[in-house]
């Protein structure tokens, strides 16, 4: 990974998407296959999550990619708690389609 990391880092982030479109089709077939819906997607993303951020932290990576402790104190960011809230409103109650999108008139 470090190779093609270095060699061009615009290769290595589509390696990693191409790999990461590719396994979460697999794993949710096989999620289907077995009944439990996206249950081998989830262990799949979080173990792609891992490995990119353990090999991050081994390269020293982390300052690069936002991986490091704020210079700035945290109460400076406080005002983006109300636009968490609004952006989060959206999912509180689930979604649900109630309407056919595609229903002939």
């Amino acid at each position: 990974m470090t190779k093609i990391y270095k060699k061009s880092e615009i290769t290595f982030a589509i390696l990693w998407i191409v790999a990461y479109v590719v396994l979460s089709s697999l794993a949710d077939q096989f999620s289907e296959n077995i009944g439990i819906t996206k249950s081998i997607t989830a262990v799949l993303h979080i173990a792609m999550s891992l490995i990119l951020f353990f090999w991050i932290q081994k390269n020293k990576l982390g300052e690069k990619y936002g991986f490091c402790r704020l210079s700035i104190p945290a109460k400076r960011f406080l005002f983006y708690i109300p636009l968490i809230i609004i952006a989060s409103t959206a999912f509180w109650g689930g979604i649900k389609l109630q309407y056919d999108i595609f229903k002939e008139v």
